[in-house]
């Protein structure tokens, strides 16, 4: 399974910053996904440069760029976005469709400060379209609780 990450702007060596990275590697396995990631709220509105997509790219940052753009959308939220079928959900756009891309399913959530102030989304996200359970979602809750839960001790 591929995952990847870009931890919150914490020290390395900081407890609360090892937990945090290992969130996206945690929803992965637990919902035995494709790849999961952790967007920073500033990476979260950095749209992809049109120079970087005329250069060949590899899959992986295809998967994490049209995750992020996603991403944008949970920020928006103040609970779990969930699209089984990206093709088929009536928020998302052509526009919101990268070209080259696998990613079919996405289920993501902001991180909010006890101040609901964004501090980034965790998402998950699947190749093949896939129908989101009351289960997996409830998995998303929690781990965006214990973030939460972490941040405030």
């Amino acid at each position: 399974m591929l995952e990847a990450q870009r931890p919150a702007p914490q020290s390395a060596a900081d407890p609360a910053s090892v937990q945090t990275q290992a969130l996206p590697h945690l929803l992965t396995a637990q919902l035995q996904s494709t790849a999961s990631f952790l967007f920073c709220a500033d990476e979260i509105d950095e749209r992809p440069h049109p120079a970087a997509s005329a250069a060949p790219a590899l899959h992986d940052d295809i998967l994490r760029a049209q995750a992020r753009l996603l991403a944008a959308h949970a920020a928006c939220l103040y609970d779990v976005l969930k699209i089984d079928d990206i093709y088929a959900h009536p928020l998302i756009g052509r526009g919101d469709i990268l070209s080259g891309h696998r990613l079919r399913a996405f289920a993501g959530a902001p991180l909010r400060d006890p101040q609901q102030r964004l501090i980034g989304v965790i998402c998950t996200v699947d190749t093949t379209a896939r129908r989101w359970s009351d289960r997996d979602i409830g998995i998303v809750r929690r781990i965006v609780a214990q973030f939460t839960s972490r941040r405030l001790s």
